[in-house]
């Protein structure tokens, strides 16, 4: 059977599932959940993902990521790889701990990414594991409807309660009374719209979706940024940077300096070349935890502002003209 179709583009949305070989739990006791939950939080700081829901059941997972840099295949392979070494190692056993690959479902995340939080968070009820979500201890539906979010950071909120308000106790409010909403009326299941078995979404997505997937010529130009990668300097990201902003590199990579054009350049670093957090750190006089955070909160508002993203889209241009004749 031929691999199910894995397309990656930056700001994509999933709907990421992962079953237990032959049917079998993956998630024996509490601790294995936790352990899990440590890896998706290792994931985050490496890969730089938004996570918006997840729900921990006893033979599969489900998870909603969106992927700023384009790397849901790096993603899960951290993720199913690390925890299936720790969970083989604690039970003495070999081989493969899932039933094959991942299933990742592409999102249109402005006509689905609220229905699918519900579904996610409304799982363990309906395999009647509990009465109501909030009884659940595995899933981030206690993160969306407490006062206080967790410290860890985990979850990603803004994109879901902003649909709401502004206002964190009233989207948060808002936000249980429509997941709610599921238990009381026979809600038509967001997948019964699936096109393909691997989308989610209407038709003008549907049309993204198949140009992206029928373009070879946007599938080599993939494969020569992954090159380009190994050639950029973090010094040329912040030099071609600069010029799009009318600015001296200086005005940048100062420490002081806390505005869209030093995290523009602070993100670009991180999706254009190799150099780790801590490299690109010593450009701008933060630590390698500070570039992870920058690059987050970067992502997120690029993922919902278009002024941002034809920033983004100008600058790769610019820099990729410089390594190829375009």
């Amino acid at each position: 059977m031929a691999r199910q179709l894995r397309v990656q583009f930056p700001g994509a949305l999933y709907h990421i599932t992962s079953r237990g070989n032959e049917k079998k739990d993956i998630f024996k006791h509490d601790g294995d959940r936790e352990k899990f939950i440590a890896y998706l939080k290792e994931a985050k700081e490496r890969y730089e993902f938004l996570l918006y829901a997840y729900a921990l059941m006893n033979n599969h997972y489900h998870l909603l990521v969106e992927t700023p840099l384009a790397n849901i295949t790096q993603i899960m392979h951290y993720i199913n790889s690390s925890y299936t070494i720790y969970f083989n190692r604690k039970n003495n056993r070999y081989g493969h701990l899932f039933q094959g690959r991942y299933k990742a479902i592409l999102v249109d995340k402005d006509n689905y990414l609220l229905e699918l939080s519900r579904y996610i968070h409304l799982n363990p009820v309906r395999a009647n594991l509990v009465v109501r979500p909030e009884e659940y201890r595995w899933s981030s539906y206690r993160d969306y409807v407490r006062l206080a979010p967790r410290e860890s950071g985990l979850i990603d909120m803004e994109s879901i309660l902003d649909h709401f308000s502004s206002d964190i106790r009233v989207a948060k409010h808002e936000y249980k009374k429509f997941v709610e909403e599921g238990l009381k009326k026979n809600i038509q299941s967001p997948f019964d719209h699936l096109s393909g078995g691997i989308v989610l979404g209407g038709h003008h997505f549907l049309d993204k979706i198949k140009a992206m997937t029928e373009d070879r010529e946007a599938g080599e130009e993939l494969l020569q940024l992954r090159k380009m990668r190994k050639s950029v300097t973090v010094a040329e990201v912040i030099e071609k940077t600069s010029i799009f902003y009318g600015r001296r590199p200086s005005d940048i990579t100062e420490r002081s300096r806390n505005n869209d054009e030093r995290r523009m350049a602070i993100y670009l670093s991180k999706k254009l070349t190799l150099a780790t957090n801590a490299d690109i750190g010593t450009h701008f006089g933060i630590k390698g935890s500070g570039v992870s955070q920058q690059v987050r909160r970067m992502a997120h508002r690029i993922s919902q502002s278009r002024r941002l993203q034809r920033v983004v889209e100008t600058i790769v241009e610019t820099i990729v003209k410089c390594y190829f004749k375009v």
